[in-house]
């Protein structure tokens, strides 16, 4: 399978909000902050709908992140990012 490479600056913008949005996720679960991990939560649908709007359906560009987690040692990211 060929890598990724999202070529559009708002679908990198969009998977940079992503990333930022996963780690809330995981900062709020970790204090058990419910309200502010619902409302990431609800944050993180807009975001994968606004990629799935886009022509091709964008949401693969968010796909290598699985990779770069677990290679920076943060694989416990991953789960709040991809378990929705």
């Amino acid at each position: 399978m060929m890598p990724v490479q999202p070529n559009d600056a708002r679908v990198r913008d969009l998977v940079a909000k992503f990333t930022e949005i996963c780690i809330a996720q995981y900062l709020a679960a970790y204090v058990i902050d419910t309200a502010r991990y619902n409302r990431s939560y609800k944050a993180m649908q807009r975001v994968r709908a606004e990629l799935k709007a886009k022509p091709g359906d964008q949401r693969r560009a968010l796909l290598p992140l699985t990779g770069s987690l677990e290679r920076d040692g943060s694989q416990h990211f991953v789960g709040h990012c991809f378990n929705i």
